[in-house]
Parts: C-alpha cells; structure tokens; sequence
C-alpha cells in the first residue's frame, strides 16, 4: 500500500468533497454520520495516515487566535496583469484545497499596495506566515523583501522569476511523453502549435523537448517546423493557416483547448482535417473529449503547502530557498480529438 495517500485521494474513491472528507476524518458532526462512516471506511481500505509534519502547521497558535484556527497563507497575484483571471481561477480551487487541509489562504492583490513594505505589514496585521506567490508576468514594485521575511513559494513561473522555490510543472517531459504517446498511435507529422511567451522559463523547455524530439524524427521530410502564435490570435491568423497548408500534420499538438478552438474557429474540423492532442489539459470537463497530458495545478499547490511546511518549522524564507525548482510530472489522458492513426483521415497504410 503506497505511504503517501491524500485527503485528494480519499475524496477521489469517496465520490465527495475535499471539504467533506477532513471534516469526516474530523469526526464533525456537521457532516451526517453515514458519510463520516463511508469517508473513514475509505481512508482505512486505502491505508492512509495523517501526515505529522501537516498537522504541526495545521495545529500551530498566535497569540490571540482562537484556538480551532489553521495557518493563515497568502496568496499573491497581479489583479491587473496578463494573467490576472488565471489567478483568480487558481485562488478559487487553491482556498477549497486549503479549507480542507485546515489552511486559511488569503487573496492579496499587488496592486493594491504601493510597495512591498505596505503588502508586509498589512499582512502581518492579518497573522499571515507563508507565502504563496501566483503566475505573474511582470511585477509593479520591488518584491524580493516579501521573500525575505515570509516562507514563500511561487506555484508555476512566467517571465518574471521570484526569489524563492518555484513547484511548476515538468514540461520538457511533457512533450516528451506526449511525443511518444502520438509514435505508438501511428502518427509521424506532428505540428506543434504554442503560444508564444518570450523570455519564459517554461517555454524554454518546452522548445527544448520540441528540438530534442526533432532530431530523432525519420524522415527527415516527417519533421514539421513548431509555429509559435500571440495569445491573443484570431480565426483570421494568416500565419497558423499558411503553416498547416503547407506542412500538412496529421496531428497538431498545443498548448491547451484554446488552440483546439481556435483551429475550429478557422474552420478546420477535428479530427477530420487533422487530429489534435494538448501538452496542458487542465479543464477536467474536457477529458474525454480533448487528448492530452493532464496536470492539476492544485497538486502544485498542495506540493508547495508541504514545502512551507517545512521552511516555518525551519524558520527559512523564501529567499533562502531561491534555487529550488520542485517539478511535478503529470498523466496522459486519451480524447476522441485523437482516434488511433488506422481511424484518420491520412492513414495510407
């Protein structure tokens, strides 16, 4: 029986909440008791045993607190930078993990603040411990001295890279794993359709893993040139267009569901034209129907949580910890977006 069994994974076998099942393992009474009984029968079959190092922070004081209440952890994003709905999104499904695990995550706006000084003593005001910095393109003041007085971890990287542990995905292997999913399926002329994000640690590896992965194609002829795009691109992108007419893929993998959309909105019709799998599938209400690597940014989350973990106990900040890069692998998913090569339009066996 594996030694690392989550609350995720109880909830996963329970068909309940994340909430749900710390209040049933709780034994609070505001869950009913057959779903406290059916949640701690899970945890049982499945072998799981709380984590101690957990519980030291999930049963840590301040002077005034009252006495049921978890550490408080804030979570910083730029409410008026490029990725500012993306932040918002993650803060949402970040505060539902962190209700669960006895965690109270506190949302704090840069903007909001003049400099990093004010941020710092607002949270001190609010028993604020650790930091949880979101995905932040470029930032409006000088921010290393949150690093310096909090434990902090940043949950992915954009091009602005913080001082402090970074837990991101793995994307090189997730192009590789990718890579090698579309070989087995039978399809040779990969397209890779990215966003484009300049000076971007993640994009570094990921055209890292798209040249290693071009060099082994055979033929030679089989190797189709990766296209990079704005984020913003439209249906009446010339580029995109022009690169699949002509390179003809067979397959064109992306970013994520957007470029899939896109392509439609273009007019393609998948996998008719050309099958599509995408190296980020996020939204878990496409699976199914889009191929491609799933990865959860909340195991992100919830990996950083034990990484604060240990630096409070420890009494390090997120400085002190600054060359840290943790990645986090995560699984393939088959979609009909990608049948198997024999069902394509292109077969020629």
């Amino acid at each position: 029986m594996p030694d690392n069994i989550t609350l995720r994974d109880i909830a996963r076998e329970s068909g309940v909440s994340l909430a749900t099942v710390s209040r049933a393992l709780r034994d609070d009474p505001i869950t009913a008791e057959a779903t406290r009984e059916k949640v701690q029968a899970f945890a049982k079959k499945l072998g799981y045993r709380p984590d101690p190092a957990m519980q030291v922070l999930i049963e840590r004081r301040w002077h005034g607190r009252r006495t049921n209440e978890g550490m408080n952890i804030a979570f910083i994003f730029d409410g008026r930078g490029s990725n500012a709905e993306v932040s918002r999104g993650w803060y949402q499904r970040f505060r539902e993990s962190a209700d669960a695990l006895g965690y109270i995550l506190i949302a704090e706006d840069l903007r909001d603040y003049p400099n990093a000084q004010k941020l710092i003593k607002r949270m001190e005001a609010k028993g604020v411990t650790a930091v949880v910095l979101s995905l932040i393109s470029e930032i409006p003041y000088e921010i290393d001295a949150i690093n310096h007085r909090f434990a902090a971890i940043s949950v992915n990287v954009s091009t602005w890279q913080p001082e402090c542990p970074v837990i991101m995905h793995d994307e090189f292997q997730a192009i590789e794993k990718v890579w090698h999913r579309l070989n087995e399926m039978g399809y040779k002329r990969i397209g890779v359709l990215l966003q484009d994000y300049p000076e971007s640690f993640s994009m570094d590896q990921r055209l890292g893993a798209i040249y290693c992965r071009h060099h082994n194609v055979r033929p030679v002829a089989n190797r189709v040139p990766f296209h990079l795009h704005d984020k913003n691109s439209g249906p009446d992108n010339p580029g995109i267009q022009k690169w699949i007419k002509r390179y003809k893929p067979d397959v064109i993998l992306g970013d994520d569901h957007e470029e899939m959309d896109l392509l439609k909105s273009m007019g393609y019709r998948i996998p008719e034209d050309f099958a599509f799998a995408t190296i980020n599938l996020w939204n878990k209400e496409l699976t199914g129907e889009i191929a491609g690597y799933f990865r959860d940014n909340v195991i992100l989350f919830e990996r950083g949580l034990k990484l604060l973990n240990m630096m409070v106990r420890t009494g390090s900040n997120g400085s002190a910890q600054g060359d840290l890069i943790e990645m986090v692998k995560g699984k393939w998913i088959d979609g009909t977006s990608l049948p198997g090569k024999s069902a394509s339009k292109n077969n020629t066996a």
